[in-house]
């Protein structure tokens, strides 16, 4: 299944991050900058 991540600035050094496999919605999380949630992204997603 490809994954990919919608990131949110929130404000500077905070993103909200939610990561899609197709149309649904597989987790979110916060990281404190856009490469952060890349590498979150990478690694297993968290439960919703």
């Amino acid at each position: 299944m490809l994954q990919f991540l919608h990131g949110i600035k929130i404000e500077p050094s905070n993103y909200r991050a939610h990561v899609f496999g197709g149309r649904e919605e597989l987790g979110e999380f916060g990281a404190p900058h856009i490469a952060a949630a890349i590498r979150q992204c990478a690694g297993p997603v968290p439960v919703k």
